[in-house]
């Protein structure tokens, strides 16, 4: 289990907790920012393969929300109850719903539907309400990809094609989309992040915009001082896939790709457009390595997750720091974690006798489903040796 990176798209952030699913195993974790101490919850259902299966997740009340990727049905968990239902949303045509930034507002759940990038399917959004779990899908938006990053406003959600320079503003109170051309950014449009009345795109070239969101039109545009440097032999390489806006700065993190092509964050300054930097990877973490911008906190830290270390790196803006969170299981859900992960063999070296003993007196072993255990070696010995 020390060896297992928990991966997940995405963090759900509630005061200094975060949320998440593993998209390897769909266990659902707590962490605790101020202790990096880590917390396992519970497993949802898995449907067919695991991997990936529900990567997202939002908490709303004491309900935790399963959002699918390769799965077919949104799963809730009741933290009150330690029950799950679900709502089934349907088949896509496609392999993948690609869901990304998932909003939450009041009883309202939005999560854009971005699919998958190669394959020519309906981009929609799908609408849940979090009380009574009735849903629809909005019309299609576009036939084309989407990029990661889509953004909430004040009613209206934007969305950005990555492939020509469109901007689809989805308005959720009407249930109608509007497409506007940013005309002076290249092909594809790889982020959007927003300020209180603006958006910033950039695209593959490492060429910025800024576009009025009341005006519908781009106001300024600016070329990252470093951008030529990204240019070789005429292949442009992706600087960025995430950006952020916190206090005030809008801040671009290295593409998470493999590998990653910058050691530093860049810090814009929308109003002054100035620029600076803040080193976030040694050089030793530029290969082998993959990074995800999995969430903002209430104070404004960025938190972005590193395979290497299997830890949370906390960015602070203003202080232009960078401090590290190891996610640190307990040795209760350590043994259990492993154990429900593992074939049980008592001539190997991973396993000790007391170990094995506290490990399989552990009652989540059955995780409330025993139809999920029923064929689980570990199962058959817990069965035996403690019921």
């Amino acid at each position: 289990m020390d060896k297992h990176c928990l991966w997940s798209m995405e963090y759900f952030v509630e005061q200094s907790k975060v949320w998440f699913i593993d998209f390897h195993t769909n266990d659902l974790y707590g962490l605790d920012l101020v202790s990096g101490q880590l917390e396992w919850i519970t497993c949802y259902p898995a449907e067919g393969s695991q991997f990936k299966s529900h990567p997202l997740c939002v908490k709303w009340q004491n309900d935790i929300f399963a959002i699918p990727d390769f799965g077919e049905k949104i799963w809730i968990y009741h933290m009150e109850t330690g029950e799950f239902s679900k709502i089934p949303i349907g088949k896509r045509r496609g392999k993948r719903y690609g869901s990304r930034n998932p909003i939450v507002e009041g009883d309202d759940i939005w999560i854009p539907v971005c699919g998958q990038l190669d394959i020519q399917e309906s981009r929609r959004i799908l609408h849940i309400n979090a009380r009574t779990h009735q849903y629809e899908w909005s019309g299609s938006i576009t036939e084309n990809g989407l990029c990661l990053e889509t953004v909430y406003n004040d009613g209206y959600i934007y969305l950005a094609s990555s492939e020509t320079n469109i901007v689809y503003v989805f308005d959720t109170r009407r249930s109608m989309c509007e497409s506007y051309c940013i005309e002076e950014l290249g092909q594809g449009i790889e982020t959007v992040c927003s300020t209180e009345t603006e958006l910033w795109f950039s695209d593959h070239t490492g060429k910025l915009a800024c576009w009025d969101m009341g005006s519908k039109k781009i106001t300024k545009t600016v070329i990252l001082p470093f951008a030529s440097a990204l240019v070789d032999r005429g292949k442009v390489e992706v600087p960025f896939l995430q950006s952020r806006y916190v206090k005030g700065k809008v801040c671009y993190i290295p593409a998470y790709t493999n590998p990653l092509k910058l050691q530093e964050a860049i810090i814009f300054d929308p109003d002054s457009l100035s620029f600076q930097t803040v080193p976030i990877f040694n050089l030793e973490d530029v290969n082998g390595n993959y990074v995800l911008v999995e969430f903002v906190t209430d104070d404004g830290k960025i938190g972005i997750w590193m395979e290497k270390g299997n830890r949370i790196l906390l960015l602070d803006i203003e202080q232009g720091q960078v401090e590290g969170k190891k996610q640190i299981l307990s040795k209760e859900d350590r043994s259990f974690l492993w154990l429900r992960t593992r074939p049980v063999s008592m001539e190997s070296s991973e396993w000790t006798l007391s170990g094995f003993l506290d490990a399989i007196g552990d009652k989540r072993l059955l995780c409330g489903r025993k139809e999920d255990c029923k064929d689980s070696t570990g199962a058959a010995i817990y069965k035996a040796v403690c019921l």
